[in-house]
């Protein structure tokens, strides 16, 4: 899962800050392309949502396969999870939904399983839109983005500083798991060094630091 990490040197503002910049000086055009494309499109339309799905996906390397397939252990394509989304944005109203994150999380994902049969799951890829969606409508929940990059921080962060209150790697395989130790750590780093980072920010430390250190569950 990687090297050793001091967690002294990590948790701290300068440090927090530097790897937020060099995540924004290697990421700056791909954020700017996103955000372009959600500002355009809608999800009133399974054309809007396969383009957003598209550059997702390509831009973010998501590993969605762009053809549906049958066969069963095939990671899941762009349709299907066009097909997903437009389904789920039929019914909320109104939208933007102000729901919590790993309860629209749960709804999309039950209402996957019923859609399709494949062993795969699009808990990664959908975290990315709806963090992109709910970023680009303003609604009030800042989405962290599912990610292996990112719960290896939390897997390494949580048992380097929470003394007594260990967690396993199969804690955070649920969504809504990984959601509640990502906000704990984000409210615990903020009252620590008395910040203000957002979901959004950490987000972007965690994966640029797990990325570059090759900490990865």
């Amino acid at each position: 899962m990687g090297n050793a990490i001091v967690i002294e040197e990590v948790i701290s503002k300068d440090f927090i800050d530097k790897t937020i910049g060099s995540f924004k000086e290697k990421m700056d055009v791909d954020e700017k392309v996103v955000q372009k494309v959600f500002d355009t499109f809608d999800n009133n339309s399974i054309e809007s949502i396969m383009i957003k799905t598209i550059v997702l996906n390509n831009r973010y390397s998501a590993g969605l396969y762009d053809r549906v397939s049958e066969v069963e252990d095939v990671p899941i394509d762009v349709l299907s999870i066009s097909k997903l989304l437009k389904e789920y944005f039929s019914f909320i109203e109104p939208y933007p939904c102000a729901e919590e994150p790993k309860v629209i999380m749960h709804r999309l994902l039950e209402k996957y399983s019923n859609m399709y049969e494949k062993k795969c799951s699009p808990v990664s890829f959908l975290s990315k839109y709806i963090h992109w969606d709910y970023f680009t409508n303003g609604v009030k929940y800042d989405v962290p983005i599912y990610d292996g990059f990112s719960k290896g921080m939390v897997y390494r962060i949580w048992n380097g500083t929470q003394n007594g209150n260990k967690i396993s790697q199969d804690s955070l395989k649920d969504y809504a798991s990984f959601y509640d130790h990502f906000i704990f750590l984000k409210d615990w780093i903020n009252e620590k060094m008395d910040t203000s980072y957002s979901v959004k920010q950490l987000d972007m430390f965690f994966w640029m630091f797990g990325k570059e250190n090759g900490i990865y569950i």
